[in-house]
């Protein structure tokens, strides 16, 4: 069987990797706003704009999806 691996290279210390149930956590993530990119090898990379609060936790709700043939 052949092997897959993907690498994503970042400028910055904020970002997540999913777990089984494809929810993430970014820790420590100063106020401001911000622009979420998910990607996923079939799916592509979706874009969704957010804005964080001084002491504020954020729950993003977001989903990539697509329709089967």
């Amino acid at each position: 069987p052949w092997m897959h691996s993907y690498a994503v290279v970042v400028d910055h210390p904020y970002f997540g990797v999913t777990g089984e149930d494809g929810t993430f956590t970014i820790a420590n993530l100063p106020a401001g706003a911000y622009t979420l990119e998910a990607w996923h090898p079939k799916l592509g990379t979706r874009t969704l704009d957010i804005k964080i609060g001084t002491g504020a936790k954020a729950i993003v709700p977001a989903r990539i999806s697509y329709k089967t043939e």
